[in-house]
């Protein structure tokens, strides 16, 4: 009897089994589409020629939706921006007046990851970098 009643229900199992297995793609590909994207700026004094020659530094960076500029005189900034999505392009200009040179980067998270690094300029006094969000 109980061979019977399995016999019957066999195949529906087997069914089931492979409808959830074949369900699980989708999600993963609708999760993707959501991902969201952290920026991280650096900008740090480089090797400096003379202390006496410590100027000012006006850094440039891409928000979400527009472009901030300001002035600063530390040494060390840094700031983390988002979300962004797959294929913006984020950017980061340093000018240094003055004999100090400055090192800057570029790091992308996607949702809560570790950054990566993926774009570093160092020792320079007019630094440009982009990076377009690809992975």
């Amino acid at each position: 009897m109980a061979m019977k009643v399995l016999k019957n229900y066999l195949p529906i199992l087997f069914s089931l089994f492979a409808f959830v297995s074949c369900g699980g793609d989708d999600e993963d590909d609708f999760a993707n589409s959501n991902d969201n994207y952290y920026v991280k700026y650096e900008v740090t004094a480089g090797q400096q020629v003379s202390y006496a020659y410590y100027t000012d530094r006006t850094i440039s960076y891409s928000d979400v939706d527009r472009i901030e500029s300001f002035d600063v005189r530390n040494k060390e900034w840094e700031g983390t921006y988002g979300p962004f999505k797959k294929g913006q392009t984020v950017q980061l200009s340093v000018t240094t007046s003055g004999k100090t040179n400055s090192n800057a980067r570029i790091s992308v998270s996607i949702n809560k990851d570790p950054f990566v690094v993926k774009a570093e300029q160092r020792e320079s006094n007019n630094i440009k970098l982009s990076y377009t969000i690809d992975f």
